[in-house]
């Protein structure tokens, strides 16, 4: 049986939107893709790397504003704020 207690780590990410490709990074972490989809797929690929296997990882994305894209304008900017979470 298996008693590993999971290890859990929370993981902040400026999210932008530039030349058609979504950004997620901090100082440590940086990942980019066409569609949200393919951004936390990469990211996910990423973490894989990085922690060991078992770890809860919870990432909050938050958008910056500074870089809204003209098209999201229509939108308030409380609507743009994501939380992933993976179990690696």
């Amino acid at each position: 049986m298996n008693c590993q207690k999971k290890i859990k780590k929370e993981i902040v990410l400026r999210i932008i939107y530039k030349e058609g490709k979504w950004m997620a990074f901090n100082d440590d972490i940086s990942v980019s893709g066409r569609t949200l989809e393919d951004l936390d797929i990469k990211l996910k690929d990423l973490l894989k790397k990085i922690f060991k296997k078992g770890t809860k990882i919870k990432i909050r994305m938050e958008f910056d504003y500074n870089t809204l894209p003209f098209w999201m304008t229509q939108y308030q900017p409380y609507y743009f704020y994501r939380i992933v979470e993976y179990e690696i």
